[in-house]
């Protein structure tokens, strides 16, 4: 199976406070057993604590809500619907930051 085509723009990371928040007030079990996996801290502007110098300081070990393509498995997502639907959603936080338009996931453009 194929990655997600990350391009390391950095926003999911900036904005990880949301997902975070989302997953917590989630019906979905499966969500919120993933959202508890997110075990960083949540700084007062969103950021991961664990975002430093514009990169994940522990992608290796990044925990499961980190993880696009694990999750959609987990979900039994069809992988091309859901990578679209987290692209689709990347390139509109890219937009939003005002992000160069490199950052953006072309494959998936609307």
């Amino acid at each position: 199976m194929e990655d997600f085509p990350c391009t390391q723009c950095g926003e999911c990371c900036r904005r990880i406070g949301n997902a975070v928040s989302a997953c917590a007030s989630s019906d979905s079990l499966v969500f919120k057993v993933i959202g508890q996996s997110f075990t960083y801290n949540v700084l007062e502007d969103g950021c991961c604590e664990k975002f430093i110098d514009g990169k994940c300081s522990v992608y290796a070990e990044r925990p499961m809500l980190c993880r696009i393509k694990e999750v959609g498995e987990i979900l039994g997502a069809d992988q091309q619907a859901w990578f679209a639907f987290n692209a689709q959603t990347c390139n509109k936080m890219i937009r939003e930051a005002g992000l160069d338009s490199s950052f953006l996931i072309p494959e998936f453009e609307t």
